[in-house]
C-alpha cells in the first residue's frame, strides 16, 4: 500500500466515523484529524470532499448541535483551500 492509498483509506475511515457517529462529541475530533490528513494529502481529500460535505451538512442542520460544533463544521469548509 502506498502512502496515497493509505491516506485514502484513512479518509474513508474518518468518513465512516462521521457517518456512524451517534453523538456530536465525535464530530470535532474526527474533523481535526480530517483536516490534518487533508493538508498532507489534498488530492485524496478532494476525492472524498463531496461525501464529507454531505455528512457535515447533516450535522449542521441537527437541532441538538451546539454553536461550538456549528463553528467547527463551518471551519471545515475552508479545508478545501488546501487542494
Amino acid at each position: 500500500m502506498t502512502y496515497n492509498e493509505g491516506a485514502l483509506f484513512l479518509m474513508r475511515q474518518l468518513q465512516k466515523i462521521l457517518d456512524q457517529a451517534d453523538s456530536h462529541e465525535m464530530v470535532i475530533p474526527t474533523l481535526e484529524l480530517t483536516v490534518i490528513v487533508a493538508q498532507k494529502y489534498p488530492l485524496e481529500f478532494d476525492s472524498q470532499f463531496c461525501e464529507f460535505v454531505d455528512l457535515l451538512v447533516g450535522w449542521s442542520v441537527d437541532p441538538d448541535v451546539g454553536l461550538m460544533l456549528e463553528d467547527e463544521i463551518s471551519g471545515m469548509w475552508s479545508t478545501r483551500q488546501y487542494i
